[in-house]
């Protein structure tokens, strides 16, 4: 999970098996989506 302090936007991701770098995944969903968490295993 990540959140950014100002804006309180946050973004996050659970059960990921196929991906090293969960954070940046959740970065680019709190910047580039809608949503706040991505859960699946072939999540992205």
């Amino acid at each position: 999970m990540i959140m950014d302090g100002d804006t309180y936007d946050m973004g996050s991701v659970a059960y990921l098996r196929h991906h090293r770098q969960a954070i940046s995944i959740a970065r680019t969903v709190m910047y580039y989506t809608g949503h706040t968490m991505l859960v699946g295993e072939y999540g992205v």
